[in-house]
């Protein structure tokens, strides 16, 4: 995964899966990615998809995004008012689109204009592409982003699809994709077998890291370790 963040850093984008058994220990893994992250002054943003509300469209992004504009509210004034003319420079007058379900980004770039209303289709094209926007302008060179998506096999066919289409955006940059999942829930004919299948089979850069539970020898050798006395 390190590896992967290391070319992100320079440029594209790039997908690792990390899959296992429940409480196998992916979280605890891609928790790991804090510490070099924050040393190589990238960002590190989360969210969490949730069985109970899997039909809603882009939840964990969107969770994910929410708390990235928590972590900028904690910067200097100066890096604020960097932040906001960047961000607004890029969402133009559709700021008011992404503040409706990112209450947090009002806080950021403040009140913003209505937006005229559209025909479904029509207003989930313009969604999509203020989404991409976002993601483009928050990560760079300097400061790589990192979007963990946990529990990826409770998503929405919303963000699968989305993800699918700006992992090969020859626009987007410098960022990093974790999505964790139980392999145990995925057959082949879910909805994310088929479009982890489509993401491998496309252009898209995409790893993987499948995770097991340790064996009892693997254990032994642990604690073995761990009590071992300091050689002095």
């Amino acid at each position: 995964i390190l590896q992967a963040f290391e070319r992100t850093r320079v440029v594209a984008c790039e997908l690792v899966l990390v899959s296992g058994p429940s409480r196998v220990g992916k979280s605890a893994v891609i928790q790991e990615l804090n510490k070099p992250v924050a040393q190589m002054r990238g960002n590190i943003i989360r969210g969490k998809s949730d069985r109970f509300n899997s039909d809603t469209p882009f939840a964990s992004l969107l969770q994910a995004l929410a708390g990235f504009a928590q972590l900028l509210l904690t910067e200097g004034e100066g890096s604020l008012r960097t932040w906001k003319q960047r961000i607004l420079a890029a969402l133009g007058r559709r700021g008011q689109i992404l503040i409706d379900v990112i209450p947090e980004l009002e806080l950021l770039i403040g009140p913003q204009p209505a937006v005229a209303p559209l025909a479904p289709r029509d207003a989930a094209n313009r969604f999509q592409a203020v989404l991409r926007d976002l993601l483009q302008v928050i990560a760079g060179p300097q400061r790589p982003l990192v979007i963990v998506l946990d529990d990826l096999h409770w998503s929405d066919a919303a963000t699968l699809k989305l993800v699918e289409n700006l992992l090969v955006d020859p626009e987007l940059n410098h960022q990093l994709w974790v999505a964790s999942y139980r392999s145990e829930e995925v057959a082949s004919t879910d909805l994310l077998a088929q479009t982890i299948e489509q993401i491998m089979g496309g252009d898209a850069r995409v790893g993987s890291v499948a995770l097991q539970a340790l064996t009892l020898k693997e254990v032994y050798a642990f604690v073995r370790d761990t009590l071992r006395p300091t050689s002095q």
